[in-house]
């Protein structure tokens, strides 16, 4: 009897191994209104643990921890699937907390490749709500 409860316990320790065991390309925070409580787009890049934030204003830099890339540590800035380039000053002029919705850190090679040699250190993906008006 204690054998065939063993048996059955088996395949259930199995399936719990394989349900928890997963991994996430990317960090992402959604929701206007959350991030319409950000007065910068560095207050909401803080909490990402992924990234470093140096200084304040337009002095700030962003910079993608566990970053292998010498030459430019700033991640590319890409507001609504355009490029506004690696200065945090640029893409937080451009950049109306209020209207964003999404906000994705890429780091990955295989995500990187469709940028080019700009995004060598990462991509900052922003979505606002011109982008998401323009799709419907």
């Amino acid at each position: 009897m204690n054998l065939r409860h063993a048996s059955m316990a088996l395949p259930l320790v199995t399936l719990l191994l394989l349900t928890a065991c997963s991994t996430t390309n990317h960090q992402r925070l959604t929701s206007r209104e959350y991030f319409s409580q950000f007065r910068n787009l560095a207050e909401a890049l803080r909490y990402y643990p992924s990234l470093l934030i140096k200084g304040t204003g337009n002095q700030t830099k962003v910079i993608v921890r566990k970053n292998s890339s010498v030459q430019n540590p700033e991640p590319l800035y890409v507001v609504d699937g355009y490029p506004v380039g690696n200065s945090y000053a640029s893409a937080n002029q451009i950049v109306n907390m209020s209207d964003v919705v999404n906000i994705k850190l890429l780091t990955h090679s295989y995500e990187l490749n469709t940028y080019g040699t700009n995004a060598a250190a990462g991509v900052i993906e922003i979505r606002t709500i011109r982008s998401t008006a323009n799709t419907n």
